[in-house]
């Protein structure tokens, strides 16, 4: 290797299951890259409804599935239980680029009616 004393940084994300991680908390999570641990204290903090006038929705990444490249996401509609008429949800994949626009992804939307 003609490489030495090489520094570099590295930002690593964390998927945080909600069943096993149900509320708002710390906890002391712990990474391995290259066979190097390094531990960090982070705050879960779900994310408070968008609220535009009486709609209002949430969501979370519920599932991920590395292997199949699959997510699962729950969308909450209306959770603050407002009266809300006339309102729409228009649910589709997509993506934000990176000057803010939406554009349509590869992705299939599947609605469980549940």
């Amino acid at each position: 290797d003609k490489y030495e004393d090489i520094k570099s940084r590295l930002t690593l994300y964390s998927y945080i299951d909600k069943q096993a991680v149900p509320n708002e908390t710390s906890l002391n999570l712990t990474f391995a890259t290259a066979g190097k641990e390094t531990n960090q204290n982070v705050t879960v903090d779900y994310q408070d409804p968008m609220v535009h006038g009486d709609s209002n929705i949430q969501s979370i990444f519920t599932k991920l599935d590395e292997d199949k490249q699959t997510i699962e996401q729950q969308i909450y509609v209306n959770p603050l239980k407002k009266t809300a008429t006339n309102t729409k949800v228009d649910i589709a994949g997509s993506q934000v680029d990176d000057y803010g626009n939406i554009k349509l992804g590869n992705g299939s939307t599947i609605i469980d009616q549940n």
